[in-house]
């Protein structure tokens, strides 16, 4: 609490109004030149005195002041309102060496002090493998450090803007809309974030322009046998998907992915249709799954076309419907 500010007391009522009419009394019946100088000396050392008071109170009151706002500052961070910044030099720190993934509560260690993330402890049977201790108990400290910790996202050069704790992160970055993703043709290196790559795959390439489809809209197309993906574009909102296409030794393996992160909110759902002569078909009915680039390995679902099903000239001719459906 600041202190009230000391002001100097000058005369100029009461007992200090009494003695200036006495000391004006006493010269006007006669004074001497040295009672002059004297009087004239007190009067500069009162004034001198007055304003080293006045200072000393200013001083008092600032210093107070500086008081309370250190004080305020250390009840900000023992409240835990602030923060403190902190650089590590080897941020290896915060992985699990054993697997050397990145360490999420629970976590364990020996009574050496070495450490474990869940997954590996439940692997090692309860056995150290750095010194085969069989004791294992929770490291509360690291946890503690683990949760209190944020950090940038790794897009945030592409626009994102969140800071997670570092627990979290991994899973925010499979799901962050602001991560960078490769145009699918192999030729182009283009690296940007998903609102860009429609626009950029519209306009960067003239030559090989996109198929034009819309949801809950069955469309058809025709794939070399040897063609690796076709890419399609939604005529409405611009999302990218791909036909994948991988050659095996009894036939293709084709399936659809979206260019896109997963989404809580919402999927995509699409069926494929091979028909064959007369009244055989071959047909996939599964969900999308999502890619930041053109996939190597196809994937986990796929509709499997025989060498000697629905061919003519090496092309395969095929029916597809993608649905856009909330989760």
């Amino acid at each position: 609490m600041a202190r009230r500010k000391k002001k100097a007391v000058k005369t100029g009522g009461g007992n200090g109004d009494l003695t200036n009419i006495c000391k004006m009394a006493k010269f006007s019946v006669g004074r001497d030149d040295n009672d002059d100088i004297g009087e004239g000396l007190s009067r500069k050392k009162q004034r001198r005195d007055e304003r080293q008071q006045e200072e000393e109170g200013e001083q008092g009151e600032q210093g107070e002041e500086e008081e309370e706002s250190e004080e305020e500052a250390g009840r900000k961070v023992r409240d835990g309102e602030g923060g403190i910044s902190v650089t590590l030099t080897d941020p290896d720190l915060l992985d699990c060496p054993i697997c050397l993934e990145p360490l999420i509560p629970p976590v364990y260690q020996c009574f050496n002090g070495h450490i474990a993330c869940s997954t590996c402890y439940t692997k090692i049977m309860e056995k150290c493998p750095f010194c085969s201790n069989v004791v294992y108990i929770r490291c509360l400290a690291i946890e503690k450090v683990i949760e209190s910790i944020k950090i940038s996202c790794q897009n945030a050069q592409y626009g994102c803007k969140e800071r997670v704790s570092y627990a979290q992160n991994l899973k925010h970055e499979e799901t962050c809309i602001h991560a960078p993703f490769a145009c699918p043709l192999s030729d182009c290196t283009f690296l940007g974030s998903l609102e860009e790559l429609p626009l950029h795959f519209s306009l960067g390439h003239w030559g090989t322009s996109p198929i034009c489809f819309y949801y809950n809209c069955p469309f058809s197309v025709v794939l070399h046998e040897r063609e690796q993906f076709l890419v399609l574009q939604e005529g409405k909102d611009g999302f990218l998907f791909l036909i994948n296409n991988r050659t095996e030794t009894i036939g293709n393996a084709i399936s659809v992915t979206c260019i896109g992160t997963r989404s809580s909110k919402e999927g995509f759902f699409y069926n494929l249709i091979s028909r064959g002569g007369g009244s055989s078909s071959l047909k996939l009915e599964s969900c999308t799954e999502f890619a930041k680039r053109q996939a190597e390995d196809s994937p986990k679902e796929f509709l499997l076309i025989p060498n000697n099903f629905n061919r003519w000239n090496d092309l395969l001719q095929m029916e597809v419907c993608i649905w856009r459906m909330e989760l």
